[in-house]
């Protein structure tokens, strides 16, 4: 086993408070307040957090921390980095370790306590490790290679689910059948495999046009533009990894500049004029294990470290994925999925992401 030279949990909080009205954005002498133009983060609610934190493990005694703003605006975003020592602190000796620094990180992240009082602030947290955000650091002082953003399409990159669409053009019986599968199958009711297989054959007969039309109906999700530009202006490698279908994952990788597309074949007739309603049996259907060993195969391929690897998605389908990755955000995700995955953000807008990845990836200028 390794041993961590020091162990902290780095995280962004996130304040979801909208901004205060301009006559109360006054100066305040109150040393406890950081920012006082805006709803603000007190020194209260770090120290309280860090007890809470302290006592899921349980620590002797509160861990020390430090904290600064990221973002001025109307939704705070502060960094704090919470260190502790297991000689210091009376914690296992393995909490020293790699491995028992993840033990200790899962244990906080699944803290019946800690969530309940970030939600009860309006907070949201993103743990990280230490060697992932030492690894990020690297990244962002051009001392490591860049990494690999890896993202589901559906109700991530974009707005819609692409299924239902197709489905909504045989009607709204048909539509209606096939949403209610979808939903099941995103919160974990069904398998993924057997799902998909069944919403497909409910597609036959769907126009094999339908795709140049669904192309002027998509709408891309707010932020996604920029969060893929300041990326791939620092050097990170993207990719879209859909349980969805290829023409629109393609015509999406076109848009946004991504590297990578992965997604789901759908056949069509002989005639080339309509969808069998059967996927392509030569290729491989892109479910929860696929989307993750993708993952893995793009990182190892461009020499990325694993957990300089960042997944996002919302589904059930993306969790191996989310757990997988060094960085992995449930965002505006079903309940049961944030339940199940290391982080989760639920914010309007995908650039809230740059927050966790660090105040030197900016979003692009306009």
């Amino acid at each position: 086993m390794v041993r961590a030279q020091k162990n902290f949990f780095h995280f962004a909080v996130l304040t979801l408070r909208e901004a205060i009205e301009q006559q109360q954005r006054t100066a305040s002498n109150d040393p406890n307040v950081l920012r006082a133009d805006y709803a603000t983060i007190s020194q209260d609610v770090y120290k309280n957090i860090i007890n809470l934190l302290s006592s899921a493990l349980p620590s002797e005694r509160a861990f020390e921390s430090t904290q600064r703003i990221l973002n001025p605006g109307p939704e705070d975003v502060a960094e704090m980095t919470v260190v502790f020592d297991p000689d210091e602190f009376g914690l296992p000796q393995h909490y020293s370790t790699v491995e028992g620094e993840s033990e200790a990180l899962e244990i906080v992240r699944k803290s019946e306590t800690v969530k309940g009082y970030l939600s009860s602030h309006d907070l949201q947290a993103v743990f990280l490790p230490l060697s992932t955000h030492t690894a990020l650091k690297r990244i962002q002082h051009h001392e490591g290679k860049a990494g690999l953003a890896c993202f589901d399409m559906d109700s991530t990159l974009i707005e819609q689910e692409v299924i239902d669409l197709l489905a909504g053009s045989l009607g709204p019986d048909v539509e209606k059948q096939v949403s209610g599968i979808t939903a099941r199958a995103m919160r974990g009711e069904l398998d993924f495999k057997a799902s998909l297989r069944e919403r497909c054959k409910l597609l036959k007969g769907v126009q094999a046009s339908i795709w140049k039309d669904l192309e002027q109906r998509i709408t891309i999700a707010p932020g996604a533009r920029e969060l893929i530009k300041a990326l791939k202006q620092k050097g990170w490698k993207t990719a879209v990894l859909s349980g969805g279908f290829t023409p629109l994952a393609l015509w999406l990788k076109g848009q946004l500049g991504l590297d990578y597309a992965y997604a789901n074949n759908l056949l069509v007739s002989e005639d080339g004029k309509t969808l069998t309603g059967e996927l392509d049996p030569e290729t491989s259907i892109v479910d929860a294990q696929e989307k993750k060993a993708l993952m893995y195969a793009m990182a190892d391929g461009n020499n990325i470290a694993r957990n300089c690897v960042l997944a996002v998605g919302d589904g059930a389908n993306d969790l191996p994925m989310l757990n997988g990755a060094g960085i992995g955000i449930a965002f505006n995700a079903k309940p049961e999925v944030k339940k199940r995955a290391p982080a989760g953000l639920d914010t309007s807008s995908l650039t809230d992401i740059l927050f966790v990845l660090g105040p030197d990836v900016d979003p692009p200028a306009q």
